[in-house]
């Protein structure tokens, strides 16, 4: 029995984050940009040197903001590109120890050229700290195992399928959430494309305490 794998929420809501950003950057430089380009025009005696200076930071803001929004964007028209790929297992349940077929399945929506894919089994941990107002998150990531398939042109309409066994070290730990620790097992998923940025997604395992000797 197939058990399919949920993509994380958490590249959504950065993505759309990262395009909010940009846009909320850009909106509020541009108007100081046209009140500053309007003062030089109508007051050429106006200090340029400073309004030179205040011209080109607020030209910044808005051409880093233009840049977080068309990089978002250009990752999203790639992963509409290749189409979302679909990731199972073959078990309800994984436990410290077991070993598990991952199962990959991807329709490719456009011609595209793929120079790698590669899989990947990845213990995280997590710890979050606190010091006054300030919160701060420090990742950790340790593979534990990694499949690549080899370069190849996929048509418009071609799937690709493939299955490879992975495993939970003997001596690793299971999922588990408190406040201030995590630990969890991913299965990351990479597609290198030819032109396009590369598509990647993490799709969560949840790793049980191994059985008891006895």
């Amino acid at each position: 029995m197939l058990k399919k794998l949920s993509p994380g929420s958490k590249k959504i809501e950065s993505r759309g984050c990262g395009i909010f950003f940009g846009l909320f950057l850009a909106g509020s430089a541009f108007p100081g940009l046209v009140a500053l380009v309007r003062i030089l025009s109508d007051d050429p005696e106006s200090e340029w040197v400073t309004s030179g200076i205040s011209i080109f930071f607020v030209a910044a803001c808005i051409v880093i903001g233009l840049a977080v929004i068309a990089v978002n964007v250009i990752s999203w028209i790639s992963e509409a590109r290749i189409g979302k790929p679909e990731v199972s297992i073959n078990a309800e349940s994984v436990r410290v120890g077991d070993g598990f077929s991952v199962n990959y399945s991807q329709t490719f929506r456009q011609k595209t050229e793929v120079t790698k894919i590669r899989m990947s089994l990845i213990k995280r941990e997590s710890a979050t700290f606190s010091a006054g107002t300030d919160t701060t998150t420090v990742t950790h990531d340790e593979p534990a195992g990694e499949f690549e398939a080899p370069p190849k042109l996929f048509e418009a309409g071609e799937k690709l399928n493939f299955s490879r066994g992975m495993k939970i070290p003997a001596g690793g730990m299971h999922t588990f959430r408190t406040k201030h620790n995590e630990i969890s097992w991913l299965v990351r998923v990479k597609v290198d494309i030819t032109g396009w940025p590369d598509y990647s997604e993490e799709f969560e395992v949840r790793v049980l305490a191994g059985r008891v000797a006895g």
